[in-house]
Formats: C-alpha cells, structure tokens, sequence
C-alpha cells in the first residue's frame, strides 16, 4: 500500500474541506495557512510515488517500512469553531530555537545517531507541552520526527537475517531529514496561526493527528 502517498493525498482533502471554514471564521486572515499547506502537500506527491515504491520493497519482505509512520489522517479531531476553553493560550507567539534544534538535529542524523534524534526531540516534546494550543505544525513534525527515529533501528534489526539488495535505512533516514528541513518554514505557518488561535480558532491544532512515539503493534 501507498502509505506516504495516502497520508499526503488525505491532509490534501481535509485542509481543502476546512479551508473555506476556517476562511468565513476569520474574514480570509487564514488563507495564506490553507494555501501553504496545500501547496507543500501538493509538492510532496511526486517524490512520495517514489518512495513508496522503494518502501515496498521492504513491505513485502517482512520489513513495514512506512507502515507505522503516518497516522492516518481519519484519526485527526472533528472541526470545531473553537476551542473548547481558553486554557494555555497566549498572548505572545512562544518561542521557539529552530536554527539550533535543526542544527541539533541534523548533527545527530550525520552520524547516523537514531537514539540521540529520538532524545532530542523527546525533549522537546516535553517543553512543547507547556502551550499545546501553538506551535502545533512544529510539534505534529517533532512527533513524526521522533517516531521515526523510534522505528528506523528496529526496520533496521529485521534486515538482518534478510538476503536484500539494499538498506531501508537510506529511505527512512531521508523521511527524517526532510521532516528536519520542513521545521523552518512549519514555524513560519505556526506564527501566522497565533494571531487565530488567540482568539480561540484552532487552526492547525485541530488539523493533524496526534503522533506516539510508537505504534501499539509493531
């Protein structure tokens, strides 16, 4: 199955089904979110075909190989008008050190290091938890960043008994780094989302599904 393409093309259907909602709820101030979002989903789905292909490979070997990484986008909360309280929202965009998280992060992926990828962002799960109503593009990517860093070395400890032609540690290793690259302009759209989660809309935050670090059965 096309597991990369799916997820892509769902996100694709769910932000053009909430776009306009989202749109009327705010007077167009959340259009430039909608159409970035599309458009970095759109821009995904040729290289996704490709993936899933080589993903297969392994698939069909015993290897789950994008399996477990993308949660599907049915498990995203229903849309709401706004949020149910006015809990942990703030006035002020949080902060947050992209530059050096990404920094931290690509060092880590330069030595193949899944463990210190997976503590890093652990970590900063942890302080993200201090204002779940922001932020929420850049959490949704350090969940995936995390699961994945979880699954590669067990992708990697089944090959080892397998007569294969190559690695799935190239495709999954990628997945990550792309997902490292994508911080940047993520919380670029987090900071157009604030000014609309002040006032209680939440967009994005209710956009994505939530990520654990594993699946329940591997």
């Amino acid at each position: 199955m096309n597991y990369l393409t799916t997820h892509l093309k769902e996100a694709i259907e769910l932000n053009k089904e909430r776009a306009p909602l989202y749109s009327n709820l705010t007077n167009g101030e959340s259009e430039r979110i909608s159409k970035s979002l599309l458009q970095s989903e759109r821009l995904s789905l040729p290289s996704s075909y490709a993936m899933d292909k080589a993903a297969t490979y392994f698939q069909n070997r015993g290897i789950p190989v994008f399996v477990h990484e993308f949660i599907p986008m049915n498990q995203t909360p229903d849309f709401k008008e706004k949020f149910d309280d006015s809990i942990g929202i703030s006035n002020e965009c949080p902060n947050f050190s992209v530059d050096i998280v990404k920094n931290d992060l690509l060092s880590a992926l330069k030595i193949d290091d899944y463990k210190a990828v997976s503590g890093l962002t652990k970590s900063i799960l942890d302080d993200l938890n201090d204002t779940p109503k922001h932020l929420c593009m850049i959490r949704h990517l350090i969940e995936s960043i995390h699961r994945g860093a979880n699954l590669l070395p067990i992708h990697l400890e089944k090959t080892k008994d397998k007569d294969l032609l190559f690695s799935p540690q190239k495709i999954c290793h990628y997945t990550i780094w792309a997902q490292v690259i994508a911080l940047k302009p993520s919380l670029t759209i987090d900071r157009w989302a604030h000014p609309i989660q002040r006032e209680r809309v939440p967009i994005i935050y209710q956009d994505v599904p939530h990520i654990p670090p594993m699946p329940e059965n591997y």
